[in-house]
């Protein structure tokens, strides 16, 4: 009856988080790695032009599947809401892992609320992203932890079992998101421990049993390193596009120069989430030391290897990659928390900081720039972008910022015209031509490898009409911004006319 309860009380968080990231998800096309994402799904794109590292196929397969059970008018809307169903499921398990810790209720409640309402969960949720389901199957890999640690059958099978389901996630989770491989070697080293003393046969047994099981998980990221190995006839590529992808290999080993500027920023941004008092509590969580063991060790040592990898993931988004790191230490606010025994009206006091915290924390941000310095400044500005407002406030339910471009541009461009896109403004430009929204002989530049600089000077000498979203360094070839060509505006866009040298 207990276990039913449980069961009961982690659907109603589900349910709660849900209705919110429903509400507060982005209607239309995104820009930057969201649409990226809307267009690969659109396409049903498995692979990219990334490497395996980027390709994220379980997460494709996932969203195109959620987007066909809604109308093709609503199929941007599903791939956002699709980032909140994985949210709102993170939750769920995260209030069952803390239920299978024996930590009451208001606790759970407060952990649940410290992460599902953090500036960087509620922003991926409301967004195409991949983040918050790789954070569901890293919590549905914690509550396996638990069972293992937990369990006190020795029996073959039930030891094969127990890791076998962790095994199958893990696998499945590498097919969602490279942070599945960050986890192995503290299962490696928890299976030590735990089968230190067992027999061998039964290890080893245990051991082939897990493998085949982690391989049926991550079976979609087989299939594609199989298509690569095969195109590149090479296994040592292969291997590092599927650790690194074909250009993140010296930030991933730490030997990328570090961007100060790009570092302070993303530090400041990552930093809203953590602007909650009730985070405070993790400084707690050693006072029950010798409950539970086995699985805080564990725990810690995820904790500890997530935290590292993202302080030194010199990325432009780097930001984003604190998701699973504070997934983790909500964990360990429940329990730091729950060491306190504080009285209810304390722990209601908390939940209500908490909830002004989340809501009132990002528009204070966004108004005291806008006050004092206008709002945040960039190299650049995208079309109707209201760049403090787009980094600092989580809900994206009124963000319209991308679709607007795209519409501006249906007014503009006409079949046959070349339009040449960044990596931020191609993505949602691509999805709305494949879902109908722009012509479809509108041939747009972007993503390309083959788009070198010869190539684009060519194409703009023998066209009359071509397009650039931003001709400025760093989103235009410098090929274009020698003084050779002039940029003439025409609403949204500038159109390039080459100049006449007599």
């Amino acid at each position: 009856m207990t276990t039913n309860r449980n069961w009961i009380f982690s659907g109603i968080i589900f349910v709660c988080f849900l209705t919110l990231y429903a509400a507060t998800a982005q209607r239309g096309v995104s820009w930057q790695d969201s649409g990226e994402f809307q267009y690969r799904v659109l396409v049903h794109d498995y692979f990219w032009i990334s490497g395996i590292a980027r390709a994220h196929p379980a997460y494709i397969a996932g969203t195109e599947l959620f987007v066909s059970l809604f109308p093709k008018t609503y199929c941007f809307y599903a791939m956002n809401l699709f980032s909140g169903l994985g949210m709102s499921l993170a939750l769920l398990l995260l209030a069952r892992i803390l239920s299978q810790l024996h930590l009451k209720k208001s606790t759970i409640i407060l952990a649940v609320l410290t992460l599902g309402l953090s500036h960087m969960a509620w922003w991926m949720s409301t967004i195409a992203e991949v983040y918050t389901w790789s954070i569901a199957l890293l919590m549905a890999e914690a509550l396996c932890l638990i069972n293992i640690c937990n369990l006190k059958d020795d029996k073959a099978s039930s030891l094969a079992n127990a890791w076998a389901a962790l095994a199958l996630i893990n696998g499945f989770h590498a097919s969602l998101h490279n942070f599945a491989l960050l986890n192995l070697p503290v299962y490696a080293l928890l299976f030590i421990y735990l089968q230190a003393r067992k027999r061998f046969w039964l290890n080893a047994y245990i051991l082939f049993f897990s493998a085949g099981f982690w391989l049926m998980g991550a079976c979609l990221l087989i299939i594609l390193f199989q298509i690569e190995w095969n195109t590149t006839q090479s296994l040592a590529a292969s291997l590092k596009s599927l650790l690194f992808g074909h250009e993140y290999e010296d930030v991933v080993m730490g030997m990328r120069s570090i961007n100060w500027p790009l570092l302070k920023m993303n530090l400041a941004l990552a930093s809203i989430s953590l602007l909650n008092p009730a985070w405070f509590f993790v400084c707690f969580a050693g006072r029950t030391r010798s409950q539970h063991a086995c699985f805080k060790m564990a725990l810690l040592g995820l904790t500890v290897i997530h935290l590292l990898f993202w302080i030194r993931y010199f990325v432009p988004d780097q930001a984003t990659f604190i998701l699973p790191s504070l997934a983790l230490l909500a964990l360990w606010v429940g329990i730091g928390l729950d060491s306190l025994a504080l009285q209810r009206k304390h722990l209601l006091a908390l939940c209500s900081v908490i909830l002004l915290s989340s809501i009132v924390t990002p528009l204070f941000l966004h108004h005291f720039l806008q006050a004092e310095q206008g709002g945040v400044k960039r190299t650049r500005e995208l079309p109707f972008r209201e760049e403090s407002s787009y980094w600092l406030l989580p809900w994206k339910h009124n963000e319209r910022s991308a679709a607007r471009f795209v519409e501006h541009i249906c007014a503009i461009l006409k079949a046959g015209d070349v339009l040449i896109a960044d990596n931020t403004a191609a993505g949602p430009i691509m999805a709305a031509q494949v879902a109908g929204l722009l012509p479809a002989t509108l041939r747009i530049i972007a993503f390309s490898p083959d788009a070198t600089d010869e190539k684009l000077v060519q194409l703009v000498k023998t066209n009359d009409r071509v397009y650039i979203v931003s001709p400025v360094a760093g989103y235009a070839s410098n090929a274009l911004l020698t003084g050779n060509f002039t940029f003439e505006k025409e609403d949204v866009l500038y159109r390039i006319r080459s100049v006449r040298h007599d």
